[in-house]
């Protein structure tokens, strides 16, 4: 039996919840899907408060998306926006270790 539950916004107006994305990976090999844990784990803690820094410098709207992740996936639209930043940040080598598949 499915349950269907909803939110109520700021405005009063009611929202469905839709189910979350499922973070096991696609099985489209050319997808990539990092999950957010891996990410954060691959980080140092200097580049965690560098990353924390350029996500604070986003919309509200970019940044709740990228607090409520439980993955990142190469077919979702924000990832060129963190592919670009995580090599603004630390580089295209450094970049790929952070955003390397995960297993």
């Amino acid at each position: 039996m499915e349950t269907t539950s909803y939110w109520v916004d700021a405005f009063g107006q009611t929202h469905q919840i839709q189910p979350p994305s499922p973070s096991t990976p696609a099985s489209d090999p050319d997808v990539t899907v990092v999950a957010k844990i891996d990410f954060y784990r691959r980080a140092t803690d200097e580049e965690v408060r560098d990353i924390s820094t350029a996500l604070g410098a986003q919309s509200p709207r970019i940044q709740a998306i990228f607090r409520a992740a439980v993955n990142f996936r190469s077919d979702a639209e924000e990832w060129p926006l963190l592919q670009a930043a995580a090599v603004g940040l630390f580089g295209e080598a450094r970049a790929a270790e952070l955003l390397a598949p995960s297993a």
